[in-house]
């Protein structure tokens, strides 16, 4: 399904919103959550007039072990501008958040195999500081224990992480 709702006030603030979920029977399921808001805050001219972009993404994506045995792919993704928080949330519990939290993760392990690899993105916005954190990629990789002679056997892991920190304001540019 899709809904797409728009809103606007006297002041000149308005926002639209782009609503969707959709379900592939035995294969994956999901929702998405895309709004965009213009807020104004007093009136031209005032000391403490403001004009603000504001941005909400909320994207929940889950994949059904029948469809892949071996393979996994699953995404929890909460991102959006401070402002939108204080200004567009409705419910007391989001309001109140002082962070928003977000993973994407991709699992894959070859049958007849011993190899695994795991591979994750994760996000941590902090609406006290502005502070965001990114996780791109974090990559594990391993080879579980195989027994080369009687008593000797040999494993193998590897992992890879990179982390990033900037404020809102300098996110993406």
């Amino acid at each position: 399904d899709l809904s797409i709702i728009g809103e606007a006030y006297t002041k000149g603030s308005w926002g639209t919103s782009i609503l969707s979920n959709y379900k592939k029977r035995y294969k994956y399921q999901g929702s998405l959550n895309l709004s965009y808001s213009n807020i104004i805050i007093s009136e031209k001219g005032l000391p403490n007039y403001q004009n603000n972009k504001a941005y909400y993404i909320r994207w929940f994506h889950n994949q059904d072990t029948k469809a892949h045995p071996f393979r996994n792919f699953s995404a929890n993704v909460s991102i959006g501008s401070q402002i939108y928080n204080r200004f567009n949330m409705y419910s007391y519990e989001s309001r109140l958040r002082s962070d928003m939290q977000s993973s994407i993760s991709f699992r894959q392990q070859w049958p007849n195999s011993p190899f695994n690899l795991s591979a994750n993105i994760r996000h941590n916005q902090n609406f006290t500081d502005s502070t965001i954190t990114l996780s791109i990629p974090d990559i594990y990789f391993s080879m579980s224990r195989k027994t080369l002679l009687k008593k000797i056997g040999i494993s193998y892991s590897s992992n890879l992480q990179n982390s990033i920190t900037t404020k809102e304001s300098q996110f993406l540019t």
